[in-house]
Parts: C-alpha cells; structure tokens; sequence
C-alpha cells in the first residue's frame, strides 16, 4: 500500500507543480511515520504476545504445584483426625482401673495418636514470581491476589505445622512417652496399626508389652500433656481443611482465566 501511496506522489511530483511537490513532501513524511508507528505496534504486539505466554507457563506450573499440595492436604484431611480421636481413646483408656492387662489396647491407641500429620508445600512457581518479578505480568488482578493469599496461608500452616513437632508441649510429650512406653518395641508397627487402626489384633503386638510405669502421679503428668498436644494436633488438621478449600479455589480461578477460554 505504501507503494502505491508512492507512486501516486511521484505522478503528482512530475507535473512541475510546487504544490504538488509539498503534497508529495508532506506524504513521504507522513508515510514514514505511519510505517514507524506499524512497526512499533507489530513490535508491541509480538511482546505482549510473549508475555501472555511466559504469564500462561506461570499459570501451568502454579497448577502443578497445587495439584502436588492438594495431594498431600487430602491426604492430610483424610487422616488428620486420626491423632485427635486417639488421643481421645487413650486418654480414656489411661484412666481405666487397672491397667495391668490392657496394655496392647494401650499401645495401639499410643501408635495411632502419635501419627501427627505434617503439613508441606510446593511453591517453586511461587517463588519464581517472586524472584523474577513475574506478578507484574498477571493480567487479573483477582488472580495475582488470590495466589498471594493462597502463599501467605501456606507458609503459616507450614510453620506452624513444622514448629508444633518443636513445640514444648509437644517435646515434654515425647520425653513422657519414652517414661512410659516401651517405644522401641512397637515404633516399627505404625503403619500396621493405621491400616488396621479398627482391627487391633491384625496388629503383630508382642504379647508381653508392659508400661514402664503405672503410678497415677505419672498417668496423671501423662494425661496433662496429652490434653495440650490434642490441642496442637487439631488446629492443624483445621489447617489442612481450610487449606484445601482455598487450594481448590484458587485451581478453579486459575482454570477459568487462562485455560478454558483457549
């Protein structure tokens, strides 16, 4: 087309005409910048290309990272009550009179409330946001939003997660148990009694396990500290719960910007 804008000009140009010449001027000048200013959106428009698809990668990777931390929270979900309940089952059972004789109904309550769950997450994508300052490329803000939130809770339930088995509670727990329990005995039957938590005598339990003390001042200091790690232990299976939900909140945001509109 500029050709032909060309030729025109120059027809005009050969008449001798001065007039025509500035026309003919004025339009080479004006070609030229109308050539510059398709340049600069061609150029405008193969970058924001590109950006869209680095922004679509962040997306892909961010739900591969959420599909690896859903794994785990449903996992986390399924068995988290577990140590709760246990904790429960033993604390009853500890008050029983007498002991003597109970022992492996003990010990399995003991094996299954200590089967804390741990809560992890995946956040090389996120981070790479981060590092890279690739937020400024996410169009919605809903969703640049939504992924910061999502990070903030995970990073909270993590080390919360992490700082409760460091917990002083939790910690004096560990030290009581190693009082009471003959742990090296049973700790290799774990996953055993989770996956016959209901059926007790599935469990290969040595017949003659023993507490290594059943004075009440002991069960009593026992009893104390297994009432604040129920505590710990629930608040995290809350976590895991809460969780998920913004986990599969913000899987569906994701999909419904950038996916299902391709």
């Amino acid at each position: 087309m500029l050709t032909f804008l060309r030729r025109i000009r120059r027809s005009l140009f050969g008449t001798g005409s001065t007039g025509k010449y500035l026309l003919y001027a004025i339009g080479e000048i004006a070609l030229v910048v109308m050539g510059i200013l398709i340049a600069l959106r061609i150029n405008n428009w193969n970058e924001e290309r590109k950006e869209a698809e680095v922004e679509r990668q962040y997306m892909v990777g961010l739900l591969s990272d959420l599909a690896k931390d859903r794994d785990q929270l449903l996992n986390n979900v399924e068995f988290g009550l577990i140590p709760v309940m246990y904790n429960d089952s033993l604390f009853s059972e500890l008050q029983k009179k007498p002991l003597r004789g109970r022992e492996k109904k003990i010990y399995h309550f003991y094996l299954l409330y200590t089967n804390a769950i741990r809560i992890s997450y995946h956040d090389r994508t996120i981070s790479q946001l981060k590092n890279s300052g690739g937020f400024g490329l996410i169009k919605s803000q809903g969703v640049s939003d939504a992924i910061l939130d999502y990070d903030v809770y995970m990073r909270e339930s993590m080390e919360f997660s992490e700082g409760s088995r460091s917990n002083h509670h939790v910690n004096n727990d560990i030290l009581l148990n190693s009082r009471m329990y003959e742990i090296y005995r049973i700790e290799h039957l774990k996953d055993s009694a989770i996956a016959h938590k209901d059926v007790m005598n599935k469990v290969a339990y040595p017949e003659d396990l023993r507490l290594l003390s059943y004075d009440d001042a002991d069960i009593k200091i026992i009893l104390n500290s297994m009432s604040k790690v129920r505590t710990v232990d629930q608040y995290n299976y809350h976590r895991a719960v809460e969780a998920l939900e913004i986990n599969r909140k913000l899987d569906s945001l994701i999909r419904n910007e950038y996916l299902d509109k391709e």
